[in-house]
């Protein structure tokens, strides 16, 4: 689905302007659950579920109070600011690949709308400013009972001065207007398409393949080497010392001097 993308304001979210645009595309059943405020919209999903119900669904706020994303790290940004969205799935067989195959499908909303972003391992949505990386968008997926959580996180229109880190960039500062509303539709536009993306379209994707990196594991080990790609369940391969090292699950940066594939 392609889209004219219009200069974003700071604004609330125009919800039934989302809903006119799912129709238009034909996207259902999903239903769209919309605060101004919440504290966490991964939060209001599960206490959804909880409640009876049944996804998919999505979760939309303008702000959030108590965002949290990858290795427990928190998520703030100004109102208006931020593609702020957690959507909720029945639980699919593989579980592994899922947010790699999200990361792909948001990556390629947002290259439609002219962003030249790229994937950094495991589900970091990129721009390459030369031999750096700056983050602009990041996935997290979590089991919930019988269903699965994907919160999607993505810097609008924040400024040098309210990015969250200096690695970090938004949409409008890389020169790309895009509406939060056509953004969020065209992820929900592509549910069905997800679990069966091949990792293929994440291998084309993905910076982390054929750069020297170094991964800070979860269990505090460190592991540096040529990534060297990506297996079938979404872990990334390492030649490490000479040997190969399978990584599950890590924090990713490039070693300097790495010139990549």
């Amino acid at each position: 689905m392609t889209h004219e993308y219009t200069t974003p304001e700071r604004a609330p979210l125009d919800i039934a302007f989302v809903k006119r645009l799912l129709d238009e595309a034909g996207v259902g059943p999903v239903s769209v659950h919309y605060s101004r405020v919440t504290s966490s919209t991964q939060v209001e999903a599960r206490s959804l579920l909880d409640a009876g119900v049944q996804p998919p669904f999505a979760c939309l706020t303008d702000e959030q109070t108590v965002g949290r994303g990858r290795l427990d790290r928190q998520w703030f940004a100004p109102s208006g600011t931020s593609v702020l969205m957690t959507i909720a799935l029945p639980r699919p067989q593989v579980l592994t690949t899922l947010p790699l195959q999200f990361g792909v499908a948001v990556a390629e909303v947002l290259r439609e709308a002219g962003a030249d972003v790229r994937l950094k391992w495991p589900n970091d949505i990129v721009f390459a400013h030369g031999p750096d990386l700056r983050k602009v968008g990041g996935i997290i997926a979590e089991v919930h009972g019988d269903a699965v959580v994907v919160g999607i996180g993505i810097n609008s229109t924040m400024d040098d001065a309210e990015l969250p880190t200096p690695e970090a960039t938004s949409l409008s500062l890389e020169g790309v207007s895009a509406e939060r509303e056509r953004i969020i539709v065209g992820v929900l536009s592509r549910l069905h398409e997800v679990p069966a993306l091949p990792l293929d379209a994440y291998r084309r994707l993905c910076d982390t393949i054929g750069r020297d990196v170094r991964v800070q594991q979860v269990n505090g080990n460190v592991v540096e080497g040529r990534a060297t790609g990506v297996d079938d369940d979404g872990a990334l391969l390492v030649v490490s010392a000479g040997r190969p090292v399978r990584v599950t699950s890590g924090d990713v940066s490039r070693l300097r001097g790495s010139v990549g594939p």
